[in-house]
């Protein structure tokens, strides 16, 4: 048997930046000695939603091993979108059902300003209401390590028993 497939890779680092991201599929999309067939990647949510977005349009698969935001799911948004983890959603009704399982009423959520945060934040919101469970958010920037700061100070002077803090590394602008 002969195979008449070439293979070519290309090993792209986003640096956890959607802009960067972008740039990269559009400088592989338009690259005729070696066109891209598949994405394989990016780790974040807030990268792999606009790369989804775009490469839906071109018909190019992407697989996600890491972006967990729930709206990514949505095939009229992100028709050739997969992944190989579980959506935000689970999480977070995991998270609200313990929470009320061991008596809390009340929580706080600490989590990082992009995509990924806000959709983990909304998906805990829905959830934990349907639980009984009600919980006061906080956002952080992902390139301000004192805003990260002053949001776990404004977590302290809740008084609450129990938070969760959604964190990635403080990355440069």
């Amino acid at each position: 048997l002969q195979c008449d497939k070439r293979i070519n890779l290309a090993i792209v680092d986003t640096e956890s930046v959607p802009a960067s991201g972008l740039s990269a599929l559009i400088e592989s999309a338009i690259d005729q000695q070696a066109p891209t067939n598949i994405i394989i990647g990016a780790a974040r949510s807030a990268v792999s939603s606009p790369i989804a977005s775009i490469a839906g349009r071109l018909r190019l698969p992407q697989i996600s091993y890491w972006s967990t935001l729930s709206s990514l799911s949505d095939k009229s948004l992100y028709p050739y979108f997969m992944r190989t983890i579980p959506i935000d959603l689970a999480v977070a009704a995991a998270t609200c059902s313990y929470w009320r399982e061991e008596g809390y009423s009340d929580a706080a959520l600490v989590f990082v300003n992009d995509a990924y945060g806000e959709g983990f934040q909304k998906a805990v919101l829905g959830e934990c209401s349907r639980t009984g469970t009600n919980v006061v958010s906080f956002a952080y920037s992902p390139t301000d390590a004192l805003s990260f700061e002053v949001q776990m100070q404004r977590v302290a002077s809740t008084n609450l028993n129990v938070f969760l803090a959604v964190t990635l590394g403080i990355s440069e602008a």
